[in-house]
């Protein structure tokens, strides 16, 4: 690549609509996939502590997407490192439900952490979104979500995600 290209690849991104845009497709991919990723028909197995879960990630995703349009021109090492732990946390907490849920599972149940982990992956990403590529990042993290909570949402809720 040539100097212009690199320049520009790591230049701050400066669009405000183009950041609100990628939060909100942030927010609504994880709210489907933490609501259709477990169970076909959410609306009869939705517990209060699911609904915590889901108002937590939305909160930090909009909290991520507000401090990285803060701190998108400096160099914050707390904030990397933060991200760098979160993210081991993240695999650990990964490999943990893996573990748990398999023990005694007759099937193996893959879909259930695979959500859990990549919409904590998708909240982790909304605290480094510097760049254009880092918003492109993003919305892969919100299509995965939603083909993973594709995996299991049957109804016309999650089309309507979908159309969102």
């Amino acid at each position: 690549m040539n100097s212009q290209t690199e320049r520009c690849a790591d230049t701050p991104e400066e669009s405000v609509p183009m950041r609100i845009v990628c939060c909100a497709m942030a927010a609504v991919s994880i709210f489907a996939a933490y609501l259709f990723g477990q169970s076909p028909v959410p609306v009869l197995e939705f517990s209060y502590f699911q609904g915590a879960v889901i108002i937590v990630c939305v909160w930090l995703c909009i909290a991520g997407s507000l401090v990285s349009y803060r701190l998108r021109q400096d160099k914050n090492v707390w904030l990397s490192g933060s991200v760098y732990l979160a993210t081991i946390l993240v695999m650990v907490n990964l490999a943990r439900e893996l573990v748990v849920e398999n023990m005694y599972a007759t099937h193996f149940q893959l879909l259930g952490p695979l959500v859990h982990s990549c919409t904590a992956a998708s909240v982790i990403n909304t605290f480094e979104l510097k760049t254009r590529g880092d918003l492109n990042r993003l919305a892969v993290f919100g299509l995965l979500l939603l083909v993973l909570a594709a995996c299991s949402g049957r109804s016309i809720l999650f089309g309507l995600c979908v159309f969102i």
